[in-house]
């Protein structure tokens, strides 16, 4: 949500990859991954 992706009804969201989807919202998708990695990282435990 914090980069603007708030596509989980999206229709399209069913068809591209992640790496799709950052690029038409012109987010950079190994910079998301890696604060995908650190949040679920600090949730382990």
């Amino acid at each position: 949500m914090e980069y603007g992706m708030h596509c989980m009804g999206c229709p399209f969201s069913q068809m591209e990859s992640l790496e799709m989807g950052c690029a038409a919202h012109g987010t950079d998708a190994d910079e998301l991954v890696r604060k995908l990695n650190d949040y679920l990282a600090s949730k382990e435990g």
